[in-house]
């Protein structure tokens, strides 16, 4: 909604969206203040993210309420709201948290060599929770999301391993291109 707003500057739209937008802000920074779950503090509590049902603080999920809560930011901004810098300041925290779970949870991740030799980190797609990463969604709700999110930098070497572990990791050998997508996800093609 944010982004539609930013894209056209559709005056009717704007007057329509902009309290569900601050709601959703509000929303994101109560849930982020939340304590009372066994996962990281700071950041979102522990939430399904994809078909098993399981929850978990799935970088699928933070990547997304970031994207729209610094999307939603940068929309009340345009339009000059009192509570941007609220939410801005939100964001931020959100991000830095969320940086640090995520940092820690990688140190702490499986590690695999690359056909050069060098030694890579299996990055996780969750800061506590069950990371599923034999599953073919690991691929599309995995680490590479925070790229276009905004929380990680594409050259950032968490980023640059998760892309190497798709390209040419443990389970490129084990791909079947002839098989049904319950495969070990891969990058055959970008």
């Amino acid at each position: 909604v944010a982004l539609h707003a930013l894209l056209t500057d559709d005056e009717a739209f704007i007057a329509r969206w902009t309290e569900p937008v601050l709601k959703a802000c509000a929303f994101l920074k109560e849930a982020r203040a939340q304590t009372d779950h066994d996962g990281v503090k700071g950041v979102l509590p522990p939430a399904v993210a994809m078909v098993t049902g399981i929850p978990a603080q799935a970088v699928w999920n933070i990547a997304w309420n970031y994207k729209g809560l610094e999307t939603a930011v940068r929309f009340l901004r345009r339009i000059g709201h009192p509570a941007a810098d609220e939410y801005a300041h939100e964001a931020a925290e959100a991000k830095e948290a969320f940086l640090r779970a995520f940092r820690e949870a990688a140190a702490k991740s499986a590690t695999w060599t690359d056909a050069a030799g060098r030694s890579r980190g299996v990055v996780p797609s969750t800061v506590s929770g069950t990371d599923l990463r034999t599953h073919p969604f690991f691929l599309d709700t995995g680490p590479l999301v925070l790229t276009y999110a905004g929380l990680v930098e594409a050259d950032d070497p968490l980023m640059q391993d998760a892309l190497a572990f798709f390209r040419e990791g443990p389970y490129v050998k084990l791909y079947d291109p002839r098989g049904d997508m319950h495969q070990r996800p891969v990058l055959t093609r970008e």
